[in-house]
């Protein structure tokens, strides 16, 4: 680490962390030959860990057979394995009581998480894998990638993807007794767990996993009441703690395994993503990354790039809060699985782009919304053949030079502009994609049209004090908060200058409060903005129109409707072949509880299409400025107007795309057109592919096809 970024070191030196992945090593005999002369040499693919019957021997002709490709390609390749850590297809069938169960009594494919059996059989099958290629191939190890659950990625089946009458998950044996488990540990006595919940228990092993019916209920229509229902909120946290309970305990056996020489890099964090899927991120187990942070045993945790804005002209969103990553000394590392031109063309809608140029323009893209953030990426060849090809090469050198500059002096972005997420919050939504959709999911692709480069952070580094100031800092969905956090965020926005931005209902759950009090309680609202509001009445609608004429709104076309389905790149509108099954179901349209604005001495600039009610305002209270939205989205412009209210640089108008960390800068072009490039000082500009002075001054102009991207090296005066 230096300057506080994690590196890729090897051999005690810094590399440059850009990996080639593929099914297996075999495929890219005719990759390699291209990487290794533009000096490629690292790369990962996947086997499953051996996993004997009783009375027979490991048997790692699969491991030799992989090291034997991957050495043939290239013999100074580094390599890290990923290693499908399920146990085999016998030994799930001869344990079944292992699997996990859903609410139907049925049990889908992935080993339940919970398995004391699974986890105890596991780690001596870790230690013979580790000794069997550190013994042989030591040199050529730089990291180990453990896998499991679906898609390999440490998140729980969708029922969806199994069948639609399943019901709620984990309803194992195991995981009940995990559950319990959990529960001693967090309360000690079940005295103060009944207080809590407001019970009477006489011992832990009496309490069971609520059942589905109080699953799916909730006391205030897409909110839970911390106080009134904290049995449901304490599971839906378990869910994310058990997968992360078994993630360290195999991160650990791999770095026991290697004596603590390699990396260990795992799929989690999905916090953005997840929200997507229809039962709602609570559901799918990536809620605990605060905790996870804090665990030595895994060094990098990774993901796809986002797959909602990522085809030709979209904008490549990640999927997790990664400055928080960095924060804690861990590296984010981004998968650019993107289908390039040389794919099956009829792969479908995840991301492909069809010429050679659009493959180049996505590359640039992608790595440059990985470089700013100091994450580290891959790229996926998961079909063989997909990055056969000259300019796909040359392309990915000149991105390695630039990633070699930072690697020589790194230093972690610091933008104008935070993103704050809260895992918490999300233990304490009604299951659907009410909220996580249009507020989590979607909401990327327009913030990342506003013009510059916003950092995103878990809302507890937030309230631990960690980053610089901001002069916006954009709260997605602080709903759940204490007394002492309201205190904590009011009183550093005040101390650092910062303009804040609330959408739908910050603080109105407060987890600290005993069953028989306010767990919910609308005036809180007011006491974490200073904007008094009113809760609407009944079932209304999140669709919001801004006030004509108010600078707020400013660019924006004459009663838009500012609503969850109206974003930027919305899948089910724009790609008529392929929709995601996650979104088969569409969100329903009228929602409660909704807030209305009800200060007198508030600046409305909003209000709910439906009814005319106030939906949006601003208001400075003891120092600190509060935007209040109480809908679920806004556009890029809007963004961008009240970015600029609170003092920030933007590069470009909003609707194109800027990656940015004052030493590079990359534009991606959303529409066709000349596009105008302001920076906040007197700077040096070359393109980095052609080596051309773009401009010695405060601005300059390009004209860009839908989907082209430039990169820029920066140098201020």
């Amino acid at each position: 680490m230096r300057n506080g970024v994690p590196l890729l070191m090897v051999d005690g030196k810094a590399e440059v962390p850009m990996v080639v992945w593929t099914r297996r090593n075999e495929t890219l005999s005719g990759t390699v030959p291209l990487m290794k002369s533009r000096g490629f040499r690292i790369h990962s693919s996947i086997f499953d860990i051996p996993w004997p019957q009783e009375g027979e021997r490991y048997d790692f002709s699969k491991v030799d057979a992989e090291m034997a490709a991957l050495l043939k390609n290239d013999p100074q390749a580094l390599y890290m394995p990923r290693i499908w850590i399920e146990p085999p297809l016998w030994w799930k069938e001869t344990h079944p009581e292992e699997m996990p169960v859903w609410e139907n009594g049925k049990s889908d494919q992935y080993i339940s998480v919970t398995s004391e059996r699974w986890l105890a059989e596991l780690g001596p099958h870790i230690d013979a894998l580790v000794t069997y290629m550190e013994t042989r191939w030591d040199k050529h190890i730089f990291a180990y990638h453990p896998a499991a659950l679906n898609s390999h990625e440490w998140y729980y089946a969708s029922t969806i993807w199994e069948s639609n009458d399943w019901g709620l998950r984990n309803y194992e044996p195991s995981f009940a007794r995990g559950f319990r488990n959990w529960l001693r540990k967090r309360y000690q006595t079940v005295a103060r767990l009944n207080s809590a919940w407001g019970t009477r228990y006489g011992d832990f092993a009496a309490i069971p996993i609520p059942d589905p019916g109080r699953r799916r209920r909730t006391s205030h229509g897409l909110l839970r009441d911390p106080a009134a229902e904290r049995a449901v909120v304490d599971f839906t946290l378990y869910q994310s703690v058990a997968i992360t309970d078994a993630i360290k305990i195999v991160a650990r056996r791999f770095k026991d395994a290697c004596q603590w020489r390699k990396l260990v890099y795992v799929f989690y964090g999905y916090t953005f993503e997840l929200a997507g899927l229809q039962e709602g991120i609570s559901q799918f187990g990536h809620l605990d990354l605060d905790s996870m942070l804090n665990d030595p045993s895994v060094d990098v945790y990774c993901a796809p790039i986002g797959y909602n804005d990522r085809r030709n002209g979209g904008s490549g969103p990640i999927m997790a809060p990664a400055e928080s990553c960095n924060a804690r000394g861990r590296a984010w590392c981004n998968e650019d699985d993107t289908r390039t031109h040389l794919s099956v063309p009829d792969i479908g809608g995840w991301g492909r782009v069809e010429t050679e140029e659009q493959t180049v323009w996505a590359q640039r893209r992608n790595f440059m919304a990985s470089l700013v953030r100091r994450s580290y990426i891959w790229f996926m060849d998961q079909g063989g053949g997909w990055f056969e090809g000259e300019a796909i090469w040359q392309n990915l050198a000149k991105l390695r030079e630039v990633y070699a500059e930072i690697v020589a002096d790194p230093s972690p972005l610091q933008g104008d502009v935070a993103v704050v997420v809260d895992e918490a919050s999300l233990c304490q939504v009604a299951y659907g994609i009410e909220l996580g959709l249009p507020l989590l999911y979607d909401i990327r692709a327009e913030l990342n049209r506003m013009g510059t480069t916003p950092e995103l952070w878990l809302q507890a580094d937030y309230l631990r004090g960690r980053g610089t100031p901001k002069k916006l800092v954009i709260f997605l969905n602080a709903f759940s908060l204490t007394q002492n956090d309201i205190v904590t965020i009011r009183s550093r926005l005040r101390r650092e200058g910062s303009t804040a931005l609330w959408f739908y209902a910050p603080g109105v759950l407060d987890p600290s409060v005993a069953p028989g009090g306010k767990g919910y309680d609308p005036g809180r609202i007011e006491q974490l903005t200073g904007i008094r509001v009113a809760e609407r009445a009944g079932d209304c609608a999140p669709a919001m129109r801004c006030r004509p004429g108010h600078r707020l709104g400013n660019g924006l076309a004459p009663d838009k409707i500012i609503a969850p389905d109206d974003v930027v790149h919305n899948w089910q509108k724009r790609d008529e072949k392929f929709q995601f099954r996650q979104m088969t179901y569409p969100p329903r349209e009228r929602l409660s509880p909704l807030f209305k604005v009800a200060d007198d001495a508030a600046d409305v600039f909003g209000e709910y299409a439906d009814s005319g009610e106030p939906a949006m305002a601003t208001k400075q209270v003891d120092g600190v400025t509060s935007v209040f939205v109480g809908g679920l989205t806004l556009p890029p412009r809007m963004f961008a107007n009240i970015a600029a209210d609170a003092g920030v640089h933007l590069y470009c108008d909003a609707g194109d795309v800027i990656y940015t960390d004052g030493r590079f800068l990359s534009l991606t072009a959303c529409s066709p057109g000349e596009k105008l490039v302001r920076l906040p000082a007197i700077c040096r500009v070359t393109d980095v592919f052609t080596g051309a002075q773009v401009t010695d001054g405060r601005q300059f102009a390009v004209s860009l096809c839908l989907g082209e991207t430039r990169v820029y090296r920066l140098c201020y005066r």
